[in-house]
């Protein structure tokens, strides 16, 4: 009997540690041609929702560039970067996003609402020859591992 509740309680922890990743855990960049793609796709999803925001990723030392956004209806254009304490980033001044460019980073997801919530607009790896961009209206926040 107690092998039986030391089994459910160990399953118990694993359950609640693979939901919910800690900050110092290192997340595997999801590749779409392995058979666990799913299972990395959500730990980084989990990751990004839980990790907290900031409106300024230059705030973290050293941000890495990732590539730009375009703001809707004023092709203003804003840094996107990863940050070495893995934080979910808002676009500057509450504007949604018109397209997304991910040109360094190992792998980006785009958020339709704040804080890394809402439906994906888009996720992918960088791309150094992307000259089009993804479109992710409204997207309003991302997430980019480096």
């Amino acid at each position: 009997m107690r092998l039986i509740t030391f089994l459910l309680a160990l399953i118990s922890l694993l359950a609640i540690s693979v939901a919910n990743p800690t900050p110092n855990t290192a997340l595997t960049i999801p590749d779409p041609t392995s058979p666990t793609y799913e299972t990395e796709l959500t730990a980084v999803i989990a990751r990004a929702r839980s990790a907290g925001v900031t409106r300024d990723p230059g705030a973290s030392s050293p941000p890495k560039l990732c590539g730009i956004y375009i703001n809707v209806n004023s092709n203003t254009h804003r840094g996107t970067y990863a940050t070495h304490n893995m934080i979910c980033t808002n676009t500057e001044g509450a504007k949604a996003m018109q397209r997304f460019y991910n040109w360094h980073c190992g792998f980006c997801i785009v958020f339709e609402d704040f804080a890394c919530q809402g439906a994906i607009k888009w996720n992918g790896g960088g791309d150094e020859k992307d000259t089009w961009g993804h479109e992710v209206y409204p997207g309003r926040s991302y997430y980019c591992l480096s």
